[in-house]
């Protein structure tokens, strides 16, 4: 493994201010990213720049002399984040840490053990079972490659086959919110609404306990459509117009109406990953089952 500081991508550069975190796996690292990502939101990082780095597939301790040795030469102070099954590996790696006198952290022991006697059942401490190629892999490559071909309506056929359907107006964000779920293994189809457009009919064939209806601000809405309608450098027309919104939003609201049964979620404000959680409490409840 190269022995090469963090790259200063930025407008920071390498500074000696900045903060470098070094996130090691045995696996993916994927996981261990997206939980380092989250606690750094709750951070204001206005004085200082932060940067991460992934090292995925650790299994030797070449591997880890090598990475602690690329710490100790980074522009500024360092952080060990890391999520190693073996323990063998793990137990080599914090002991190199504290002889380091580097920041470190282990993010998989301690909620594993706990999980472990919870259970009452002792982990497989296998690595590749977080991201391997497996029955749920393939279920999930299969719903998205569904999704996308279900996208915005472009094809109707095989709604029946969709575990959730998205319904409203244009830029309540239904693509990236299917696409976001379909990452989840479910089949999603979205269907826009449009003044004066009848929606296709076999939205009213499929199970109804399925369909999930969005709805937005219009003022917001009016504000999206008007940032599409600048990046693609058209002049404003009545798609981003206040007053034909209005109309949209309503005529579209009268067909909620008609499907009482519809959960209809206001995505006004809310990210994807909120949205998405909705979805699936109102499809699927909030109990998931995971094994």
């Amino acid at each position: 493994m190269p022995n090469n500081t963090p790259a200063a991508n930025g407008p920071n550069g390498d500074k000696p201010d900045n903060r470098y975190i070094f996130v090691l796996s045995d696996g993916s690292g994927e996981t261990a990213i997206n939980l380092i990502r989250a606690l750094l939101t709750q951070f204001a990082g206005e004085d200082y720049a932060i940067y991460t780095r992934r090292y995925p597939k650790i299994k030797a301790v070449a591997q880890v002399d090598a990475i602690l040795e690329s710490a100790r030469h980074a522009p500024g102070p360092v952080f060990i984040a890391y999520t190693l099954v073996n323990p063998e590996m793990r137990n080599y790696l914090q002991a190199a840490v504290e002889r380091s006198e580097l920041f470190g952290f282990d993010l998989f022991t301690t909620p594993l053990m706990e999980l472990s006697s919870f259970l009452k059942d002792e982990p497989k401490a296998n690595p590749d079972l977080f991201h391997g190629v497996n029955e749920k892999y393939f279920k999930r490559m299969e719903a998205i490659e569904f999704t996308l071909h279900h996208d915005d309506g472009k094809q109707v056929s095989g709604l029946e086959e969709a575990d959730i359907a998205l319904v409203g107006v244009s830029r309540t964000g239904k693509t990236p919110l299917s696409i976001y779920l379909s990452l989840y293994g479910f089949k999603v189809v979205n269907i826009p609404l449009a003044k004066g457009v009848q929606p296709p009919r076999e939205l009213e064939e499929i199970d109804q306990k399925k369909i999930v209806a969005l709805t937005i601000d219009p003022s917001r809405l009016a504000e999206i459509r008007k940032r599409r309608l600048t990046g693609l450098n058209v002049n404003q027309s009545e798609y981003s117009s206040p007053i034909s919104i209005m109309e949209e939003l309503e005529e579209a609201y009268r067909f909620f109406k008609k499907h009482r049964h519809w959960p209809v979620i206001d995505v006004t404000n809310r990210s994807i990953e909120e949205t998405a959680g909705l979805v699936r409490d109102k499809v699927y409840g909030r109990d998931r089952r995971v094994m």
